[in-house]
């Protein structure tokens, strides 16, 4: 109902975006119970729309439901000190039905009040320089303040799209974005990352006669050599990714599944025992990234994500939102980590 022009819109676009992820009724309930906050009628509706994921248009923003019980605590400055994790200096504290909604890392939030009607009005806050940060109006409703953010994305994911076409990188790369989230959330996940020189690429490449995708050769050289776990089961290392190509296909024999990896497929993904992801080498600098779930019945590959690039993205946001449950957690627990 709030959403219908916006969600019209986004249809005229399928073609910059992924498969977008609602967030279940019960888990809405659930957080409501857990804030003690009515949602209002617009946040709602945006929760069983994209609360999960949006198929890269919100990424690097912490707005699905799975941060916001974090983002409250944080916001509020209730979680114990956690080294160099920045808490807001706020100069006018938050109202008792206030919910935030948004954060950009710790440098800007947004939240609604509950009780301020079905489309209630937003709040914004932002540092100010060497005092403490005031929330003030934005100006906007929240349908409005999220149909702006949305065409904000899809203007960049447009910008994505022609550099494609082109053959040439975005403006800050093709990961721009993930860098710049996984700097935004220093203090909450492991580092440092460290990459792999190009002389190591020139390797890899050589021992595959294949040459990488731009969207790849970025990532290893970002953190080829170690991304402390930050990426899940990603396989960044030189040493692990030659001998992965074999193993994936020893996999799909050995499990007897229908399906063959195509000849010009990339493995840099394993989870769990043989279940794996991949790119094709022909489909561009920041190619569709497929899956194999370790299932013998599975008949033909799944189609993870859009682009590479949003993939890692998603592994990143992963890897946030179990260091704020762990954070949560520890707090819980009236349990301070070692500095």
């Amino acid at each position: 109902m709030y959403f219908d022009r916006l969600k019209e819109r986004l249809n005229q676009y399928q073609q910059l975006y992924g498969h977008w992820q609602p967030c279940y009724p019960a888990w809405v309930d659930q957080l409501e119970q857990r804030l003690g906050l009515r949602f209002p009628a617009a946040y709602r509706e945006f929760l069983l729309w994209l609360g999960h994921w949006s198929g890269g248009l919100l990424d690097g923003i912490s707005c699905g439901w799975m941060h916001l019980e974090f983002n409250q605590r944080w916001a509020r400055g209730t979680l114990m000190a956690r080294g160099p994790i920045r808490k807001p200096g706020l100069a006018n504290a938050l109202p008792v039905d206030a919910l935030v909604f948004w954060r950009e890392g710790y440098d800007r939030f947004a939240f609604f009040r509950s009780n301020e009607g079905d489309d209630p009005p937003v709040y914004v806050w932002q540092p100010l320089s060497g005092e403490p940060g005031a929330w003030q109006s934005s100006g906007r409703h929240l349908v409005a303040f999220l149909e702006e953010a949305l065409e904000q994305a899809l203007r960049r994911r447009a910008l994505l799209h022609e550099a494609l076409v082109r053959g040439t990188p975005p403006p800050g790369g093709y990961l721009g974005r993930v860098r710049a989230r996984y700097e935004a959330m220093a203090g909450l996940l492991p580092g440092p990352v460290r990459g792999c020189q190009e002389q190591e690429l020139s390797e890899l490449e050589r021992a595959l006669r294949c040459r990488l995708p731009a969207a790849y050769r970025e990532l290893l050289l970002w953190l080829g050599r170690s991304h402390q776990g930050i990426l899940g089961e990603l396989a960044t290392s030189v040493e692990l990714l030659l001998p992965l190509q074999q193993q994936a296909r020893y996999w799909l024999q050995a499990d007897r599944t229908p399906v063959r990896l195509p000849e010009d497929a990339f493995v840099f993904y394993q989870r769990y025992e043989s279940a794996f992801g991949f790119f094709r080498l022909s489909e561009g600098e920041d190619p569709p990234v497929y899956g194999h779930p370790d299932d013998p019945r599975q008949r033909r590959f799944e189609w993870w994500h859009r682009h590479l690039s949003d993939f890692v993205m998603a592994q990143l946001e992963e890897s946030i939102v179990l260091a704020e449950r762990r954070c949560l957690w520890e707090d819980s627990q009236g349990t301070r980590p070692q500095s």
